[in-house]
């Protein structure tokens, strides 16, 4: 193994190397072989799962090759990101976990009134009108309740 690296893994995924590994040499001797053994079976099983999940965009899958025009035209307009979907399951685990027993029409009325800003806009009112509003929505609450609840 290789007392200095420069931070990038450069191997090839068919032979991963751990010489090619950037991590701390500061290990006994009798220690750096078990290191190489463990990292070189953590690499190897990184390696094999990124295959299986990205088995459809590699050589000859299904999205291999270059996209066809009306596919490109079509993502101009995508966002390049996951970022609002990965925002959402994050505060529906975070939910989960603060409030285990907390149904599903309360946690999607939290997400609604977190992500559409509704507080904001409901804070910009007058206060009658707030008032108005909310008995309106405390009225009305239950009967959204059911029909949500029978529906799913």
């Amino acid at each position: 193994m290789e007392d200095s690296c420069n931070g990038i893994f450069d191997g090839e995924f068919q032979d991963v190397s751990v010489q090619h590994c950037c991590f701390v040499m500061d290990f006994a001797s009798d220690q750096k072989e078990q290191v190489e053994r463990v990292v070189k079976a953590c690499l190897g099983k990184i390696v094999e799962v990124a295959k299986q999940q990205l088995t459809e965009f590699l050589d000859d899958g299904r999205y291999a090759g270059e996209l066809s025009e009306d596919v490109r035209k079509e993502l101009e307009s995508r966002p390049q990101t996951n970022l609002a979907g990965e925002h959402a399951f994050g505060d529906l685990d975070h939910d989960m976990n603060a409030r285990r027993h907390c149904s599903i029409f309360n946690r999607s009325t939290k997400q609604m009134l977190k992500r559409n800003m509704t507080m904001a806009w409901l804070e910009d009112k007058e206060s009658m009108e707030k008032d108005e509003l909310m008995l309106f929505s405390c009225l009305h609450v239950y009967g959204l309740e059911t029909f949500y609840s029978c529906s799913q």
